[in-house]
């Protein structure tokens, strides 16, 4: 595709001299740049900042080296952006540096410091270490704290979650800064430092370490709210911050939160000259909010130019490819060659020079372009490009977007081309005579024309047809004034194959067959990527939140570059969302277009999609996303992620509540009554308000106690609930859309967590995350236990870990930590030899793009902003082709006697503690654990009968080792046909009732079916009926296989609703699983 152009200035369409205000503190701007921007066609007037509010007397506001700008004269930023003027911002990284009026000098933060450094300062003496308390994620860390000679010297061998230490301490009044001075090995690049008030809130600050000691300055602007706390009244509201003087406690140290970019392990810092001082600065140093400003501001919009000290370029953004895609800007990238300022769209080349036309209200229409790089007024070559950038902005008509209305579709489906335009100004739209724009789609050709008495926003639009199946063709778009071309894009347009064809390509979808992904006959092993295109940093929340697919975001350009990339890696496989997360847009018809792109890379696609969740599945919208549309039908979406880390939320404390009904009918089932069950469990459970049986504490599902069979029958209840509704949703989501396989990314291991052992039978592979193994040892032995866990528990089903990885942002510097990259890449690399040696069949790190990612505050990207691939991308060269090879599970030979309920704290604490110490062990003799319970190997007639939490199986308690799932309810009809049974169903009277059910296996021992159902032997699987066989097994029942048993005979229909109760029972031994309830409609 032909994308770039020399960009000719259109002399004609300016009817009148524009003005350029030239911004400098002293309002005496270089006359060099000052000649520059009058050979634009510019008259100039210096601006110093008393004449910025002046906006109607200039059109374009030219800012040098705009890191440093009056604090005070931020809002006339966007005054001058919403009154639709343009500014030309000369250096990157605008407004990092606000300056601030001291006495007659213009100073930034950093300037204040020696200041605030300065001032006479009042010693606090800390206390000694013992009075510190510790605060650590993992106990097993070793660490170390010292305060000698009031110095503090903090120790750490590697981090996992958090290492702070805390003390009280008080604050003299009237001291408004926080001073001390600072010192850390290489690898420790900041710290943070909390301090907690009165009322409960938290403020922490980032603050750098060198290597050499460094005096620190703090402010209480220097301190962040921290939401994760329960002050006793509102905080953290606009204009709050730390109340110095209501300090009741600090705590130093370093987190996964607020350090994240720390370098390679151990970690050592030292602080001294602990204490406060009082600055008549400190509380007037006002920084007044600037609104994003796409590519522009906050900081993170920008990202360096490796190879290239200074300059800067920022992510790719919509830069005009297909028309109806609602764009909230339009980007163009710029380049000089050969005394022109030449745009190129194809994305191939980073640039540090760039113009961005803002489509959005309140700046709609506004212009900001940019050259990130030093100021080089001295240089005729730099102020070259200053002037034809100038001279650019004086271009008053621009193509806002060219080409087709869809990049992907199927043949039957309408297409359009066609260019949406911008007339600046009254002067452009009256000359709109003179616009021309030029279609091409393929051969097919098409001029057409403005509307000088439209709209200042004009489509221009053309339908299309003659579309071949499986064909892919170029859509252009050229803007032309008075016969000269001022701008074109194009894309390819890519026309899906025939249904019938996409059904046929059996030999392209992917399968399971035991521990394996079938594909071709052969084992396939995913080597994915959570993919976000690497022009994702930087978003603002709602339009991160839209997702890559989304109009205005997605780009078929930067997909291709993307899966150019991930391909050359080895990368096979990316997981990434099908809709997006405020579920309004409509993703069809980029997806089509994405399909084709990864078929082309050979790269699989697992695709999240919120309407499969079965939290809250939404049927209709489902099967109108993937079914009606045909989506369900390309092979290359291979998989269905239906619930997003479930296991982070589901049951944490704020949500088990929503579960108190549930939990109290499933005692009052197992156990036949809540007294019953409390008697069992040997504790008085938790009541709530309303003195009704409520769920553990977050305590109770965490350490060891008395409450232990109290929990263990919570987490049986909490397998069994959510079993129940992953059952209910993938029998609908195979019927709708049976091409593909089902998971979900389990989220963290928690104690609360359910994703490894509630929905497994109901799932075609598992999806562990790797976040709550933060260190190399736990990732190496406690995730490498999980694996060989949920090998065991799934019987053997695949397991790709789905998500993991570490964030390289440096909150203290707002910027990415290249010096963390190779302490990243030995993470992701202890990954890829944990399932290489655990012998997992996958993995999916987060995620592709680098750079700031706003809402979580991170940057766990393995690639650049650019693209260019990180050292932990790299790591793939070498590992792909291992994590490819061809391998079964090896049966384990050490024996592991699994119990999760011997401790509160289920297979979470197991994994910490004696398992991931047992795993430990048999790899150091490069064997495996043998999983096993004492329901290994038996069947419902020996198994030994034990109950939940280990308790006496007694006829009142429920058994630990049986368990069982209702699946179908069928009525016969007349006819002799089956049918389910549901509410929809209704039976006139007197018809003859016959029934059969369909339980499932949710245990180890096999259901043994009557040989006579007639006259069962004890341990024969059966159904009872008011305590009496009703029904037999109709053939023995594997662990997570589904069964049928006998039909029963339920008389006539008598004209009235009757219920029915069934439960299942190893005959003369015990029921188990639920009370089914069956229910006949007259």
């Amino acid at each position: 595709m032909r994308s770039a152009l020399p960009i000719l200035l259109l002399s004609s369409i300016v009817a009148f001299p524009k003005t350029a205000a030239i911004f400098d503190h002293d309002g005496r701007p270089s006359q060099n740049l000052t000649k520059a921007i009058e050979q634009a066609g510019y008259d100039v007037k210096p601006a110093a900042p008393k004449d910025l509010d002046a906006i109607n007397q200039f059109d374009l506001l030219v800012i040098p080296n705009p890191q440093r700008f009056p604090a005070e004269k931020f809002p006339v930023i966007a005054q001058i952006l919403s009154a639709k003027k343009d500014i030309l911002f000369l250096g990157p990284r605008p407004f990092t540096e606000p300056t601030h009026a001291i006495g007659d000098e213009w100073l930034s933060i950093v300037q204040l410091q020696d200041k605030l450094a300065a001032t006479k300062q009042t010693t606090i003496q800390l206390p000694p270490a013992e009075n510190w308390i510790k605060a650590r994620k993992n106990r097993d860390v070793k660490a170390s704290w010292t305060v000698e000679n009031q110095t503090l010297t903090y120790e750490l061998d590697y981090m996992d979650g958090w290492h702070t230490y805390q003390t009280d301490i008080a604050f003299p009044p009237e001291q408004n800064i926080v001073r001390f001075a600072i010192r850390g090995n290489p690898a420790t690049s900041c710290i943070s430092i909390e301090c907690i008030e009165s009322d409960g809130s938290r403020w922490i600050a980032t603050i750098k370490a060198t290597t050499d000691w460094k005096e620190v300055a703090l402010t209480p602007r220097d301190f962040a709210f921290w939401r994760d706390c329960k002050p006793t009244k509102p905080r953290g509201h606009a204009g709050d911050q730390l109340n110095l003087h209501q300090t009741r406690s600090i705590a130093i140290g370093l987190s996964a939160t607020h350090t994240p970019s720390l370098g390679k392990a151990p970690y050592y810092f030292q602080i001294r000259n602990f204490g406060t001082a009082f600055s008549p600065y400190a509380n007037t140093l006002e920084t007044p909010a600037i609104p994003p400003i796409e590519t522009v501001y906050p900081s993170y919009k920008q990202y360096p130019i490796i190879g290239k000290p200074g300059f800067y370029h920022t992510p790719n953004r919509f830069c005009g490819r297909g028309i109806d895609q609602q764009p909230k800007w339009k980007w163009t990238p710029l380049f000089v060659k050969d005394g022109q300022l030449v745009q190129d769209y194809s994305l191939k080349s980073t640039t540090h020079i760039w113009l961005t036309l803002l489509l959005h209200d309140p700046f709609k229409l506004s212009r900001v372009a940019t050259i990130a790089q030093p100021v080089q007024l001295e240089d005729e070559q730099y102020l070259e490009t200053v002037t034809l950038v100038a001279k650019r902005l004086l271009q008053n008509v621009e193509l806002i977007a060219g080409g087709a209305d869809k990049y992907g579709l199927f043949n039957t489906q309408p297409l359009k081309i066609g260019a949406e335009i911008a007339f600046l100004d009254d002067a452009a739209l009256k000359q709109a005579q003179n616009t021309t724009v030029k279609l091409t789609l393929g051969k097919q050709e098409f001029t057409l024309n403005p509307n000088p008495n439209g709209s200042i926003i004009q489509k221009l639009e053309q339908d299309v047809v003659g579309l071949e199946p499986d064909s892919t063709i170029e859509a252009t778009a050229k803007l032309l004034v008075n016969g000269t071309q001022l701008d074109q894009n194009s894309h390819l347009v890519n026309v899906a194959p025939m249904p019938e064809t996409l059904k046929a390509r059996s030999k392209e979808r992917i399968s399971v067959q035991g521990d394996n992904f079938i594909l071709d006959g052969k084992p396939w092993y995913p080597v994915g990527i959570n993919l976000w295109f690497s022009s994702t940093a930087g978003y603002e929340p709602p339009d991160y939140l839209r997702c890559n697919l989304a109009p205005g975001i997605y780009d078929p350009e930067q997909a291709e570059l993307d899966l150019t990339t991930l391909e050359s890696l080895g990368f096979n496989m990316v997981s990434l969302q099908l809709k997006c997360d405020n579920r309004k847009e409509e993703t069809f018809h980029y997806l089509v277009d994405f399909f084709a792109r990864c078929r082309n890379h050979n790269i699989y696609v697992n695709g999240f999609i919120n309407q499969a969740n079965p939290l809250e599945f939404n049927e209709s919208e489902f099967i109108r996303i993937v079914r009606d549309s045909n989506l369900y039908l390309f092979p290359t979406l291979f998989a269905y992620d239906t619930s997003w880390e479930p296991g982070n939320y589901v049951f944490n404390e704020r949500s088990r509540p929503r579960f108190d009904n549930q939990w109290r009918q499933w005692v009052n089932d197992r156990y036949g009554s809540i007294q019953n069950a409390v008697e069992d469990w040997g504790i008085k459970p938790n009541l709530d308000k309303q003195g009704q049986l409520t769920s553990p504490t977050s305590e109770q599902l965490t350490k060891d106690g008395n409450w232990r069979i109290y929990t263990a029958a919570y987490r049986r209840f909490m397998d069994d609930v959510t079993s129940e509704m992953w059952n209910s949703a993938v029998r609908k989501i195979r019927q709708i859309s049976p091409l593909q396989l089902v998971s979900f990314r389990q989220g963290n291991t928690l104690p609360h967590d359910f994703a490894l052992t509630g929905p497994i039978k109901h799932l075609d592979f598992i999806c562990p995350e790797g976040y709550s193994f933060q260190s190399i040892d736990n990732v190496t032995y406690a995730a490498g236990f999980i694996t060989r866990f949920i090998d065991f528990v799934s019987r053997g089903k695949p397991i790709i870990w789905s998500e993991f990885g570490r964030s390289c942002w440096d909150a203290a510097t707002q910027s990415t930590n290249r010096d963390s990259f190779d302490s990243v890449a030995d993470y992701h690399e202890a990954y890829y030899k944990m399932v290489l040696e655990s012998e997992a069949n996958g993995t999916a790190p987060w995620w592709w793009s680098g750079g700031y990612r706003v809402n979580e505050r991170s940057d766990y990207g393995i690639s650049d902003p650019d693209g260019t691939p990180r050292p932990a991308a790299n790591l793939l060269l070498e590992y792909a082709s291992k994590l490819k090879l061809a391998r079964t599970r090896t049966k384990g030979q050490i024996p592991f006697d699994y119990d999760r309920d011997k401790h509160a704290g289920g297979y979470w604490y197991m994994a910490f503690n004696d398992g991931k110490e047992a795993y430990k062990q048999a790899r150091e003799q490069n064997k495996h654990l043998l999983f096993s319970t004492k329901a290994t190997g038996t069947t419902s007639a020996n198994v030994p009968l034990v109950a939940i939490g280990n308790t006496q199986c007694n006829g009142s308690t429920p058994p630990k080792y049986l368990n069982a799932e209702l699946n179908l309810v069928q009525l016969k009809t007349k006819e002799g046909n089956w049918i389910e049974l549901t509410n929809d169903v209704k039976i006139p009277e007197g018809a003859n009732v016959t029934i059969r059910i369909q339980l499932g296996n949710l245990t180890e021992p096999t259901w043994i079916a009557p040989k006579n159902p007639q006259n069962p032997q004890e341990g024969d699987v059966i159904l009872l009926k008011d305590d009496k066989p009703i029904a037999a097994l109709t053939a023995d029942t594997a662990h997570f296989d589904d069964a049928w048993f006998t039909e029963i005979s339920l008389g006539q229909a008598t004209g009235t609703t009757q219920t029915f109760q069934f439960k299942a029972a190893a005959y003369k031994r015990t029921a188990f699983g639920p009370t089914i309830s069956v229910t006949i409609n007259p």
